[in-house]
């Protein structure tokens, strides 16, 4: 290998590093400043970045060099970020694209410079070395100390900023990491103190005595109303609380008589927050009769054989900060499949309380819940807050579900403590929707607001294919290559989603999950390369997209056993027990792009044509995978994926023959 090529491989591993933790802290910024939807789109955006940058390439003047690139790519970074943190008007002009477009165009002429098979095989496997280092260790490690100021003018007015508002802020502390930023804030109320996961989803420490049967605070008891009528609702000497929080819910089982609690709380600095106010707080969090234990809530029920009198889950979502542009909400807490090990998780006679707060939510809850229990009405009870008394209450909507028919008697009781507490039996709270289930883990909103924004990107990443294609040579070979490497991009972004969310299934821990998920695809992906990269060549490059969907079969066949399987034991094992199938069945994803490669070098400026479509279609199977997901399924998913592998095959198949 001539040391050019060395010069090259390790300049596009340089930036590959920082292009993937240019990406994780974007997303994640975006995530906190406005909200997950506008997450994804600011994802697709750079996505589309990248195809254009690399199609441009080729219109680059002259004097501009990989090594000039890869200086504009480290100078950018730094300053964008800066023009983001500083004013809104660098994220409606898409500042954070650059480093992409910077990115694409460097990749393409990275890859025109290194024309041998062997080196290129070498140069696609460090390219996602670099990407897996940027994603999984610089990235994470500049987040945690990079600012983000959650009450700036920057970014959508967020629960955050509407509790400083309306109350006064008196201080504020915060802790920010690739998972979540958590926000501790104390306002002009004495008696509460918040504490925020992405800006939007709070949790409250409440002033209490220890003693006392209820708060000192109107407001919070207000709040308290529904949470008392469930704990009233059957014998609560065992109790878990899936989603614990700060400790709320904590010291209102303690004034209602539980007898033991299990508070399980996700975010580990919620529970350190809380900790440092607990004494203020009743002393909750460190009582007698509670153990607190830092897990993913469904994660911590399939791995506990205990059984409950009461499994409590008040606004509990898997993704907490999801539901802002009214698209969709990550489930997997509240899918069919979720309430059934619940269920099981019940002494006789007991029950499950999960608690809700807006009228669409209980909508989508309701229809859940019912099908849990095979629509036997006799099983489940609705309440809601009396309207006059709703005003400010985020706790507004109770489902109390029992794996037994309530009594008319039991019945009876629970609605003469309803009376005494402000609250009113509510025969249903709307048209059934579409359950969630373990294959399709979302609460719909079923109008057209589901999947329009991931059909917006769609239709963009198509319309720049096409407007791609439509100025490419006459001659067909150009094209053909151009569509099988969208097919290829596409597909290889699609088994990402599919990986992710497998992982995040049976670890629990989102960052742990994304790390597992992604290191194993493109480890597997970068490996395959390497041993079999060389024997690709333009006649032969065809298989590799049968073999690739093949894989694709195999793993949606085997990854949710898997996936299932691994809940019950440590995350450590469990990543272990996803990590090595993953790795083995994706090494044959990389060997498309490595086949299409080799087709590039009979056209003019194949390398830039090939990675702008490869960047387009990671974009198409990103806007794909949402809409798929989100309306027929991951298995559906998967057979998309298999066939998008198998299309890219047939594609190459008539690059051979010509």
């Amino acid at each position: 290998m001539r040391s050019d090529e060395v010069r090259l491989i390790a300049v596009l591993c340089a930036a590959s590093v920082l292009v993937g933790s240019w990406e994780l802290l974007i997303t994640r910024v975006a995530s906190v400043l406005f909200f997950y939807d506008v997450a994804y789109l600011v994802l697709a955006l750079c996505l589309f970045g990248i195809g254009v940058g690399a199609l441009l390439a080729k219109h680059l003047p002259a004097g501009v060099t990989v090594n000039r690139l890869l200086v504009a790519l480290i100078l950018l970074m730094p300053i964008c970020y800066v023009a983001l943190y500083e004013t809104e008007l660098a994220w409606f002009i898409c500042l954070f694209t650059l480093p992409f477009l910077v990115f694409g165009s460097l990749s393409a002429l990275v890859w025109q410079g290194v024309a041998g098979a062997d080196q290129r095989v070498w140069l696609y496997s460090t390219e996602l070395l670099g990407a897996i280092a940027g994603l999984l260790l610089l990235g994470p490690a500049l987040l945690s100390g990079l600012p983000v100021n959650v009450l700036g003018d920057v970014g959508v007015v967020t629960h955050l900023k509407e509790t400083i508002a309306r109350e006064g802020l008196v201080s504020h502390e915060y802790s920010t990491s690739s998972a979540a930023r958590t926000d501790l804030l104390e306002t002009t109320r004495e008696d509460v103190k918040y504490i925020f996961t992405d800006g939007m989803f709070v949790t409250r420490s409440v002033a209490w005595d220890g003693v006392s049967p209820d708060f000192g605070d109107r407001g919070v008891e207000d709040m308290a109303r529904l949470k008392r009528l469930a704990f009233r609702a059957s014998e609560n000497d065992q109790v878990a609380l899936l989603g614990a929080g700060a400790g709320f819910d904590i010291a209102v089982a303690l004034q209602e008589g539980a007898g033991h609690v299990t508070a399980v709380e996700i975010n580990p600095d919620t529970i350190r927050f809380a900790q440092r106010h607990d004494d203020w707080a009743g002393g909750v969090l460190n009582h007698s009769r509670v153990d607190v234990v830092q897990s993913e809530a469904r994660r911590y029920m399939q791995k506990s054989q205990e059984c409950w009198d009461q499994i409590n889950l008040t606004l509990l979502q898997t993704s907490p900060a999801s539901l802002r542009g009214g698209q969709h909400m990550d489930a997997r807490v509240l899918t069919l499949e979720a309430v059934a090990l619940y269920l099981s998780r019940l002494k006789p006679g007991g029950i499950i309380t999960v608690i809700q707060n807006t009228p669409e939510l209980a909508a989508a809850t309701q229809g859940v819940l019912e099908a849990a229990v095979n629509f036997d009405q006799q099983k489940i009870l609705r309440f809601s807050v009396v309207q006059e008394k709703q005003t400010n209450n985020p706790f507004g909507y109770l489902f109390i579900v029992s794996n037994t028919a309530f009594s008319d008697s039991s019945a009876m009781a629970i609605m003469d403590q309803a009376r005494q507490l402000g609250v009113e039996k509510v025969a249903s709270f709307g048209d059934l929707d579409v359950p969630a289930t373990d294959d399709r883990p979302f609460l719909f909103l079923s109008d057209i607001r589901v999947s329009m924004q991931a059909s917006l990107i769609l239709a963009l990443a198509l319309l720049a294919t096409g407007i791609g294609l439509s100025i490419q040579s006459t001659v067909g070979m150009a094209r053909v290559t151009s569509l099988a490497a969208m097919f290829s991009g596409a597909s290889a972004m699609a088994v990402q989603v599919m990986a992710i969310y497998w992982c995040q299934s049976a670890i629990g821990q989102p960052v742990l999950a994304m790390s597992v998920a992604l290191a194993s695809v493109l480890a597997g992906s970068g490996l395959g390369a390497a041993l079999y990269g060389r024997r690709i060549t333009s006649r032969n490059g065809w298989q590799s997209g049968l073999l690739a969907g093949g894989s694709a079969v195999l793993m949606f066949a085997c990854l949710p056993w898997v996936a299932n399987l691994a809940m019950a034991y440590s995350n450590t094992t469990a990543a272990l027990m996803l990590s090595i199938p993953l790795v083995i069945l994706s090494l044959p994803f990389g060997l498309p792009f490595v086949a299409i490669m080799q087709y590039a070098q009979r056209i003019d400026h194949g390398e830039g044509v090939v990675v702008g479509f490869d960047g387009l279609g990671a974009l198409v199977g990103t806007a794909v995978a949402t809409v798929v997901t989100l309306t027929l399924g991951f298995t559906s998913l998967g057979y998309g994926v298999a066939a998008g592998f198998v299309v890219f095959g047939l594609l190459a198949r008539q690059l051979s023959t010509e």
